[in-house]
């Protein structure tokens, strides 16, 4: 799958991310939905991805320092971007995000 965008973050390791999961960080810097768990019942009926799939790709940007969220024993926080995540949302030039946008449920992808 084609890399959608690299950043560098502070500690001067590079972030890649597929265009799945870029549109993923799109969707949650738009701050439409306030939960993890919503948001993946929200992606996976807009988008066609499977929750388990979503799940996999939001702790995958957690564990990236991408997003962040309460998970099962953790004190309650919202889905939100990070700074590192706010930067990638920033670097992605407008038609890509048009482009990624538009997938629709008939596209076929790999768990990146």
């Amino acid at each position: 799958m084609q890399v959608l965008t690299t950043i560098v973050n502070s500690k001067s390791s590079e972030i890649s991310l597929s265009d799945k999961k870029m549109m993923v960080v799109y969707e949650i810097g738009l701050n439409l939905i306030p939960t993890a768990t919503e948001f993946v019942y929200y992606v996976s009926a807009k988008y066609g991805f499977s929750e388990s799939g979503v799940w996999y790709m939001l702790k995958s940007l957690k564990r990236a320092g991408v997003v962040d969220f309460t998970e099962k024993g953790e004190e309650q926080r919202p889905l939100a971007l990070t700074d590192i995540g706010m930067k990638l949302v920033r670097n992605v030039p407008r038609a890509k995000v048009q482009v990624v946008s538009s997938m629709n449920r008939s596209s076929s992808f790999s768990l990146s």
